[in-house]
């Protein structure tokens, strides 16, 4: 196949590890428009098969399973998040969609159905990961060590999440998921404001903030954005000054520190391999339909020649 611009393929596919040396804004930009389907580079691979099987005439029961193979190349990116029970999969799987607003599952759903898996670690590698992960595609996983703000900030987290990759043999990348999910009201501003101009010391203690005017409030803001996102928020606000801190910096400060922009190279540099995924399968189906139907075959053939 033959290199097209942005360093895709013919086939609508990236070259092999192009996200690794990405900004995180080209990245970004990748993820985004991969994660669209139609609108985007699988949607442009979908409309050139379609160009390609053209006027072929099947009967309609194999007709109906080409035109669905074609579909299955354009649908939208499809993100799998497995991992133990507790490691935070739903808060990851939210976060996903928020920030990129792709198909994304959480435990229960189809992992064998995904384009891209996201594993996710909680503390340290256990047998029960080794085993999960020998069970997925390697050029299609990305595997993160969750709720890092647990483990003592941000040095520590990368230590061990450093610990992890050798253990794995692969990277391994951490993430407070729960801050990109967060979206700071005008009420959560006016609450974290008022705890900056207090004469409460930092690191936060969440039983303190709690007490006070409008108790429910807090408790739901610590919930939203636990201790490690208070204490940020608290701090930022002492140090740049209340002028300088609207709701929505506040919010976008916090989706920083979450740690997903650190993912998103990672998952654009498998983007070449979930393209080459979906036309393997294309491939398949087309192969099955040209030796069940000798009419077609020929011209079938010449489809899976242009696709290879």
């Amino acid at each position: 196949m033959t290199e097209g611009r942005d360093g895709e393929v013919a086939g609508g596919v990236p070259k092999s590890g192009k996200g690794e040396g990405m900004s995180a804004g080209s990245a970004e930009a990748t993820v985004q428009r991969w994660a669209r389907g139609v609108d985007g580079p699988f949607g442009d691979a979908g409309a050139r098969l379609r160009w390609a099987v053209g006027d072929i005439t099947l009967d309609p029961p194999r007709d109906a399973v080409l035109r669905a193979a074609i579909g299955a190349v354009s649908a939208p990116l499809r993100v799998a998040v497995a991992g133990r029970p507790g490691t935070g999969r739903d808060t990851l799987v939210e976060a996903l969609r928020m920030r990129w607003e792709v198909s994304a599952v959480g435990p229960g759903g189809d992992v064998g159905a995904a384009d891209l898996v996201l594993y996710v670690l909680v503390g340290t590698v256990r047998a029960v990961d080794l085993r999960a992960l020998a069970g997925m595609p390697t050029n299609r996983t990305v595997v993160v060590l969750g709720k890092a703000d647990t483990l003592g900030g941000w040095d520590a987290a990368r230590e061990q999440a450093a610990r992890c990759a050798d253990l794995l043999g692969r990277p391994v990348i951490p993430l407070i998921p729960l801050l990109a999910t967060v979206r700071l009201g005008d009420d959560d501003h006016r609450c974290l404001l008022s705890a900056a101009a207090s004469d409460e010391p930092t690191p936060v203690m969440t039983a303190r903030f709690v007490v006070g005017d409008r108790r429910e409030l807090r408790m739901e803001l610590v919930r939203r954005v636990d201790r490690f996102g208070l204490d940020w928020c608290v701090r930022t606000v002492r140090e740049r000054g209340a002028e300088r801190c609207s709701a929505s910096s506040l919010t976008n400060g916090l989706h920083r520190i979450s740690g997903l922009d650190g993912l998103t190279p990672a998952v654009a540099a498998r983007l070449w391999a979930v393209g080459e995924h979906r036309m393997d399968r294309f491939r398949t189906v087309v192969e099955r339909l040209a030796a069940e139907d000798r009419d077609a075959r020929d011209r079938l053939e010449c489809v899976l020649q242009g696709v290879a």
